[in-house]
């Protein structure tokens, strides 16, 4: 998704480059655009200012598909396979505990990435279930680039993620408690074990939940016997 900062970032030039292999031979650094670029560029600039979102979004992609790299200020998109590189980096900034079980929950699952200038700067991967018919959504890990933690990142992604789910699941680092419940979560210390089956456990973790408003299920055939019961003597009781 391609979005604009509500701040001076949002006046800069769009910036077309060459494909990934030829930006690591000019070690990312800016050098003399072809004609083809330079025009691009301008088209770019034009169709921002002038055009729709499908217009825009149309143009990005058609960009792309010719071998260029299409920066933008700031976009929340997927993170593509050949820039995981640069999300395990993040991941293993922020998580002491970072190993090989977590990279695997990154390779083996979906990541969204939050990007200044084609630059990743945080990343979230999750998981999809299904719970009593209803497609949900687990959090896997959130992590911002350390040094960057304070601008914001991290809340910009996460409510962009929740934009588009309503049923989300995080076991969360204690430290990182207060981060999710300012965005909305509550504590469902008894979720995981309903969920079992679904979700990717995590051990030391805080449950919290946002959605999740599902009919009681009863555990056991004894459960549901007794509570056939209990509206039955209701009943007779009226």
């Amino acid at each position: 998704m391609i979005q604009k900062k509500n701040d001076e970032e949002s006046n800069k030039t769009f910036k077309i480059r060459w494909d990934c292999k030829e930006r690591a031979q000019h070690n990312n650094e800016d050098y003399p655009y072809s004609e083809e670029t330079n025009l691009l560029q301008q088209k770019a600039v034009e169709i921002h200012e002038t055009g729709g979102v499908g217009d825009f979004v149309k143009f990005y992609n058609e960009t792309e598909s010719k071998g260029f790299v299409f920066e933008v200020p700031f976009e929340i998109r997927k993170v593509r396979k050949e820039e995981m590189h640069s999300a395990y980096n993040i991941y293993k900034g922020v998580f002491t505990a970072w190993d090989e079980n977590m990279k695997k929950w990154v390779q083996d699952n979906a990541s969204i990435g939050l990007y200044e200038w084609g630059k990743l700067h945080a990343v979230l991967t999750y998981k999809k279930f299904k719970f009593q018919s209803i497609t949900c959504t687990q959090v896997l890990l959130l992590a911002v680039q350390k040094e960057l933690r304070v601008k914001g990142y991290g809340s910009q992604l996460l409510k962009h993620f929740m934009e588009f789910r309503e049923d989300i699941v995080i076991l969360s680092d204690f430290d990182a408690v207060d981060f999710y419940k300012k965005h909305g979560f509550r504590e469902e210390p008894n979720l995981p074990e309903r969920l079992k089956r679904c979700i990717q456990a995590e051990n030391d973790t805080l449950c919290l939940a946002k959605g999740f408003n599902f009919k009681e299920e009863p555990s056991s055939v004894s459960d549901m016997i007794r509570k056939l019961k209990s509206i039955v003597t209701k009943k007779e009781g009226k």
